[in-house]
């Protein structure tokens, strides 16, 4: 595997993807499908896709932080290429090292979790890597980084692209994989400070985060359970993976969630559970921020379109309700006028079916209605 801060993404590049994530990204099949793979962890089997990118995917895959293997046609060549000696094996290693270390820094500066890191998380990063310019000078580094990254101030910087922020020497962020280490270290250190001696501004806008973060799982979470029985099935879950956009092997995805996650698959995910489910940085579906507030939103869509249809089913039903009894009051009122005493209809007002009566009394009983129908 390329590591993820040394990849170059190119038509033809091939991936390997698993999980809720990666199935919301490819379940549109516009990447070739080269093969089905049943991949292993610790936790069991995993299904996974082997995919040829088409061009028009390349910013989807940036933007999902997989591990991408080499170009199809030089996947072959670089097996050949590593030497007996293990040397190329040991770097990769390293790599791959690397690549969790710097996985890791980005979780612990996303305090958000919105799967993203603006200006203030990366000049904590600057800082810490020796840049010395202020805060306005940074400001104007921070710019720069956006147009060379040809992203927006507001949209920040993901999770592949941080990688090459550390991973380019020529940049204010450039880190040595000997220094990493120490600098997730201290970045831990320093967060686990800052939240000691947090203001009381920044704890309420901490909390207000983590606030948001339950009743948007809880709203959820009590939307799917259709049974009401305070837990979420593999059908009911199934719904959630479909407003995640997972639309293909749910039974085996289910179980390798529920093994990953120490869940019952038998009896489901309680709130707890999918509150982990959602919110644990290692689970398959991991959501952030953004992604509960979309899955919010489209079930509040549904809820209201079922609400508009339902009061159109009810208006009409009422509507048909009051054309009938209208009617039957018309014919209740016709039957007593005609028994008591013969009203003359002209042509024109029998032709228009139209009688000139006042205000209609009581309707009497259908069966009188009838009775004196008939005597007439």
């Amino acid at each position: 595997m390329t590591p993820a801060g040394e990849a170059r993404f190119t038509e033809g590049s091939r991936v390997i993807l698993h999980g809720l994530r990666a199935n919301e990204i490819f379940n549109n099949r516009r990447g070739k499908v080269l093969k089905k793979l049943a991949l292993q962890n610790s936790h069991g089997p995993i299904a996974a896709y082997e995919i040829c990118l088409t061009d028009g995917q390349l910013v989807k895959a940036l933007d999902a932080n997989l591990d991408l293997a080499p170009p199809l046609a030089d996947a072959e060549a670089e097996e050949e290429s590593w030497s007996d000696d293990g040397s190329d094996h040991v770097d990769n290693f390293e790599n791959l090292e690397r690549a969790k270390l710097m996985e890791e820094l980005f979780h612990l500066l996303d305090q958000s979790q919105e799967g993203t890191l603006r200006s203030q998380a990366l000049h904590h990063l600057a800082v810490a890597c020796g840049f010395e310019g202020g805060a306005l000078k940074w400001e104007e580094e921070y710019q720069a980084l956006c147009k060379l990254f040809r992203t927006s101030p507001a949209a920040g910087f993901q999770q592949m692209d941080f990688a090459k922020l550390l991973s380019n020497e020529a940049l204010p962020t450039y880190c040595p994989t000997d220094e990493l280490a120490d600098l997730v270290s201290s970045t831990r250190q320093h967060i686990i400070s800052r939240q000691e001696q947090a203001t009381p501004k920044e704890d309420e806008k901490r909390l207000k985060a983590e606030q948001y973060r339950k009743d948007a799982v809880k709203f959820i979470f009590k939307s799917l359970d259709m049974d009401g029985d305070g837990f979420l099935n593999g059908s009911e879950m199934q719904r959630f993976a479909e407003l995640c956009g997972f639309d293909d092997e749910w039974e085996v995805e289910y179980e390798v969630m529920c093994e990953h996650m120490g869940i019952d698959k038998e009896h489901g995910a309680s709130l707890s559970d999918f509150h982990r489910v959602v919110s644990e940085r290692k689970s398959h579906a991991f959501c952030t921020r953004k992604e509960l507030r979309n899955i919010a939103s489209q079930i509040r869509d549904r809820r209201e379109s079922i609400s508009r249809k339902q009061a159109a089913i009810r208006i009409q039903a009422c509507t048909r309700g009051s054309l009938t009894r209208n009617r039957l009051q018309r014919q209740q009122t016709v039957a007593p006028a005609v028994s008591s005493t013969p009203s003359v209809v002209f042509p024109e007002e029998k032709s228009r079916g139209v009688i000139d009566v006042p205000e209609p009394p009581a309707a009497p009983p259908e069966s009188e209605s009838e009775d004196s129908c008939s005597k007439a």
